[in-house]
């Protein structure tokens, strides 16, 4: 099995990935993130208010009779206060308070707002993602390893959960900066801009050098996430060959080495997103230090050189988080681009389009046909089926044998709908099944040599996929009779509400088989196939299993596939293929 394919996304930049997987957003997120950037706005006009607050407020501590002639944005304080009948000293003070409350009250409820945004968004995504997979075509599943969509769907859910909290600190951080930075310029623009030009060029470099090595450990990481779940599936999955041959270690140092890598990569790339900020503390202090010293030298007046003093240290403490916050949204966007060109692969994947026009519903009364049905494998020029004619009659049983690779497998797909033919057609009662495939297939159920069973009780098991609270009792207790294990049921101490465990432990083969054959009928299915159902029993079941399905109602068209052509002798229509 392939991954999925990302070639044809790779060409765009990480910022246009990010807009087309912001397009996959329902409309009530976008809102959101629109609310969220004005929530942003208003957040920055009262961090601009709470550190313009601060000159007047130290001014007011130290030397109060600067204040006559300090202006805030053109409005004097003690004439403002005077005209409210406040005291100057308890107004300025009850000014602050109020300025910072505010700002950090905003900044919390953004801080919610934000995670719970990008929470729900990202579960929104994941869902889709899932949704996406699940209605691609059979030939597209056959196509992709099952642990790419597990990974997409949990592992890589997170990832782009990071990525929108990554947009989120970007949109949050750029207007706080912009804000801050205003106020620092008005206060002493020559300072202002070699603080700033000296951090913003420190990031730039670090951004510049550090881009394509964050890039290479997400993709590494992104990698190793698939790999490792498929190691988990196969160990999982084979794990009787695993006890029987002792290859334990292969399995566990292959899944050590995956989850190693991903952590070893992640470690880099969180060194380099975080490092920065240590630096640019150092470099911040020193450059408060020397503003400190100019300041105190050639300060005529103390009291409002402390005042610009603290202004800017104030500035410095809330700017270089932000600085930090900006660099490790970008950095965070750089590492997901792997992640998100996995996602946006499955959600640009074309989906299952049913053709359900009512006035085309297809019923099988009387015959299916195929006609020069040939079949050829995407990416492969062998032909499976060639130019094959074959007519099943209502309540036919169909045998279908051949040798290994010679295409039963392959014509019941196509008799099932789930491959359609490279040449040639089907026709049911003269309608061809493409005309309305979701009518069509709502007449067949299959019955595989490993049958899949939920760990749910036997009932939900027959009614595969049907709501609980939606379940016919009656009707499955009917399916259970007919398939001849309503007895083995009633013996159980839960009865029908008995859990069957994990992919059917609790159960024996036949047992298994026999819920698979009362699950094809819970269906009402006027066709039911039977792929090789009964191989992996032993001699004495399979013959009773063969009895029950031989048994079944007339009316069912029955098409079994098998290598043992004794399981066809009650078979009126056998079909080899060569």
């Amino acid at each position: 099995m392939s991954t999925i394919n990302t070639n044809n996304l790779n060409k765009f930049s990480t910022f246009n990935l990010i807009l087309k997987l912001f397009n996959y957003i329902s409309s009530k997120y976008k809102k959101d993130f629109v609310v969220l950037i004005f929530l942003t706005l208003i957040n920055s006009f009262f961090e601009l208010i709470s550190l313009a607050s601060i000159i007047p407020f130290l001014l007011t501590l130290l030397e109060p009779s600067l204040m006559s002639d300090y202006n805030l944005f053109g409005l004097n304080l003690i004439n403002f206060f005077n005209i409210l009948k406040i005291d100057f000293f308890v107004g300025m003070v009850f000014f602050f308070i109020i300025a910072i409350s505010l700002s950090g009250l905003i900044r919390l409820y953004i801080l919610w707002f934000g995670l719970k945004l990008s929470n729900q968004a990202g579960a929104e995504l994941s869902n889709l993602v899932f949704t996406k997979a699940m209605y691609m075509s059979y030939d597209q599943h056959i196509d992709i390893n099952s642990s790419d969509i597990i990974s997409s769907v949990s592992l890589k859910f997170s990832t782009v959960m990071s990525v929108l909290i990554s947009l989120i600190r970007l949109v949050s951080s750029f207007f706080l900066i912009v804000s801050i930075f205003s106020l620092t310029i008005y206060l002493n623009p020559v300072i202002s801009l070699i603080s700033f030009l000296t951090f913003g060029l420190f990031y730039i470099l670090i951004s510049f050098f550090s881009k394509s090595a964050i890039r290479r450990f997400g993709n590494v990481i992104a990698l190793e996430q698939t790999r490792a779940i498929k190691v988990v599936q196969e160990g999982i999955g084979s794990i009787r060959d695993i006890i029987l041959n002792n290859t334990f270690n292969y399995f566990t140092s292959q899944h050590k080495e995956s989850i190693m890598k991903q952590n070893t990569n992640a470690a880099y790339s969180g060194f380099i997103n975080q490092s920065p900020r240590i630096i640019l503390e150092i470099v911040g202090m020193v450059m408060i230090s020397a503003y400190a010293f100019i300041l105190m030298s050639f300060a005529k007046d103390i009291s409002l050189s402390l005042s610009y003093l603290g202004a800017f240290v104030y500035a410095s403490l809330r700017l270089l988080p932000l600085m930090q916050q900006f660099y490790a949204g970008w950095a965070g966007l750089t590492e997901s681009r792997a992640a998100v060109l996995d996602i946006l692969s499955f959600l640009t994947q074309p989906s299952l389009i049913y053709n359900q026009d009512n006035n085309k519903k297809i019923f099988f009364n009387n015959n299916i046909e195929f006609k020069n049905v040939s079949f050829t494998y995407k990416n492969s020029s062998k032909l499976i089926l060639k130019n094959f004619n074959n007519k099943i009659c209502k309540g036919d049983k169909v045998g279908i044998k051949g040798d290994t690779g010679s295409g039963k497998s392959t014509l019941v797909d196509l008799l099932m709908g789930l491959l359609r033919p490279t040449k040639g057609y089907i026709l049911v009662d003269d309608k061809n099944i493409n005309t309305n495939l979701a009518s069509w297939q709502n007449n067949i159920s299959h019955v595989p040599q490993n049958i899949f069973l939920a760990d749910a009780s036997i009932a939900e098991n027959i009614a595969f996929g049907i709501p609980k609270k939606f379940i016919d009792y009656e009707k499955v207790k009917k399916a259970a009779i007919s398939a001849d294990i309503h007895e083995v049921i009633e013996g159980r101490p839960n009865k029908y509400n008995e859990l069957v465990g994990e992919k059917g432990i609790k159960l024996s083969g036949g047992q298994r088989q026999r819920i698979g054959i009362a699950r094809a009928l819970y269906k009402d299915a006027t066709i039911i196939i039977f792929d090789e159902a009964t191989n992996a029993l032993d001699e004495l079941t399979e013959k009773n299993v063969l009895s029950t399905i031989f048994k079944l109602d007339k009316d069912i068209t029955i098409v079994i596939i098998s290598h043992k052509s004794t399981n066809l002798n009650s078979c009126n229509n056998i079909i080899k293929l060569s």
